[in-house]
């Protein structure tokens, strides 16, 4: 089964648990800048290419940062694809992650 969860600003919820826990630990990760967590400055994903212009091959690193970050940070899961959300008030570009548990996963 696949589900997707939307890189946007979004509460967080401390009782979190299942698959809204996954979504939430997969938005807090997109969402971070790589460097900006003080006792783990590997956290997060690199977002360097967002000063370029978002050309395909400057989507294809971020897609491939963020899938990285990813399976390095939220081991339970396995990215299926990344597309891309455009929020035309914002003028941002919103990743939106589909992703499915690794197999063996069980959540409680």
């Amino acid at each position: 089964m696949e589900f997707t969860t939307l890189a946007a600003d979004e509460a967080i919820d401390f009782g979190a648990t299942g698959i809204r826990e996954l979504s939430q630990n997969i938005r807090t990760i997109v969402t971070t800048a790589q460097g900006s967590v003080a006792l783990n400055r590997a956290f997060g994903i690199d977002i360097s290419p967002l000063d370029s212009p978002m050309n395909a091959l400057n989507q294809a690193r971020l897609t491939e940062r963020i899938v990285a970050a990813i399976q390095q940070n939220e081991p339970r899961v396995e990215v299926v694809r990344v597309d891309y959300k455009e929020d035309g008030p914002s003028g941002r570009l919103l990743p939106s992650i589909t992703f499915r548990l690794r197999e063996g996963v069980r959540l409680e």
